[in-house]
């Protein structure tokens, strides 16, 4: 990414789905601290995403999608204003920061397809705004908290290809059909015989999957 393309009054930067290697350049922290919006998904970045992005205190979407970047997420990054957050189909590792709880006003998040581990923290019932939480072929362990079931704005909860067990909340479960539209799990049963690696009583057919 050419380091003279970033003007000091830049808001949106939309560089999705081109052919840009290395890594994100310095530039736009100390330059663009006006910047809103982001889009970098696409391309064939590397590096690790730097803390400084949370210098932009007016930053509310985050996409790095589909590159090649690798290691944690870094706390500092989640303020306040971040409202999209999205690092699907990445090499990214370690587990999902608690500081992320702090983005209240946050609606998308998409961390599927990483490599991140621990549990699903029952703070995310926290996150009244969040309508979807994308967390599917990870390396999470656990089971589901019942306090997903306070997020009311919730319409797409999936978290397949994990390696979560035990049953989905009866308070997830209240929260279909409506506003939780996609629930997905590895509900399905395997086809050796054998119980599913979730019990879900709320899940359709379609939203089961083997998972591991």
């Amino acid at each position: 990414i050419p380091t003279d393309m970033f003007p000091s009054s830049l808001q949106s930067l939309d560089l999705e789905t081109n052919y840009f290697t290395g890594s994100i350049p310095n530039d736009i922290f100390e330059n663009c601290k006006d910047l809103q919006d982001v889009d970098l998904s696409g391309n064939k970045l590397l590096g690790t995403i730097d803390s400084k992005w949370g210098t932009l205190d007016k930053l509310s979407s985050l996409k790095f999608s589909n590159n090649n970047l690798t290691g944690t997420l870094p706390s500092e990054i989640f303020t306040p204003v971040m409202e999209v957050f999205a690092v699907e189909l990445n090499n990214l590792t370690g587990t999902i920061p608690d500081a992320i709880f702090t983005s209240t006003s946050l609606r998308e998040l998409y961390l599927d397809t990483n490599d991140f581990r621990g549990t699903i923290s029952s703070r995310f019932g926290e996150l009244k705004q969040l309508e979807y939480l994308v967390l599917f072929h990870n390396r999470l362990t656990g089971q589901i908290p019942k306090e997903i079931g306070n997020m009311m704005s919730l319409v797409s909860f999936q978290i397949p290809y994990n390696y979560v067990n035990g049953s989905v909340p009866s308070e997830v479960c209240a929260l279909t059909p409506k506003p939780l539209e996609n629930l997905w799990t590895d509900c399905k049963t395997p086809e050796g015989g054998g119980a599913p690696k979730v019990t879900c009583d709320c899940c359709s057919t379609n939203e089961c999957f083997f998972g591991y």
